[in-house]
């Protein structure tokens, strides 16, 4: 007998949707498969999942026309170094189960102690999975420049989860890569 090593899909939406629960109930249990978030524009909701995408736009000082403002840092409420929580276990006859936890050790060290985000999973079957989308979730909170510019006409190509890359001279940006939100 060989055994083939196979490749696990990167996102998988595996559940059920109960019809009495809300319909923000039940986009929080897609999202969650996915790391995704949703946004209504221009009549239409987007999906964006929780992967890198390539900037649609470039964005320059020419294409800048008011203010910069500019944070650096994010609230300590709202930081975290650990990942943990629960997904739907087919070994575990399709209960709960924990998934494996993710520390980012340098987060650790950086915030000076071990801090924990609960990232319930109920449309995740697998614990890998679960993880990888949880880890991906911790990078991506620790992207802690948060940009807000007024742009000229070219700005109006972007909708919200689109990603743009800003040249300024003035912040000292080089191919930046900014999510629009």
């Amino acid at each position: 007998i060989t055994a083939k090593r196979t490749k696990e899909i990167k996102y998988g939406c595996d559940g059920t949707l109960l019809s009495e629960a809300t319909h923000e109930s039940n986009l929080t249990s897609i999202l969650s498969s996915c790391g995704g978030n949703m946004v209504f524009t221009g009549g239409v909701f987007r999906l964006s999942p929780a992967v890198f995408q390539n900037s649609s736009l470039a964005l320059t000082d020419d294409d800048l026309i008011g203010p910069i403002e500019l944070s650096t840092k994010i609230q300590r409420k709202e930081r975290f170094n650990g990942v943990k929580g629960k997904f739907i276990s087919p070994e575990n006859n399709w209960q709960e189960a924990d998934f494996p936890t993710f520390t980012q050790s340098s987060f650790v060290t950086e915030d000076g102690q071990q801090i924990f985000r609960d990232m319930p999973m109920p449309m995740t079957i697998s614990a890998m999975q679960a993880q990888r989308i949880a880890k991906t979730l911790l990078f991506q909170s620790r992207n802690e420049i948060q940009c807000q510019v007024l742009v000229n006409l070219k700005g109006l190509r972007l909708i919200p989860n689109d990603r743009v890359t800003i040249t300024s001279t003035r912040l000292g940006f080089s191919s930046q890569l900014f999510r629009v939100v």
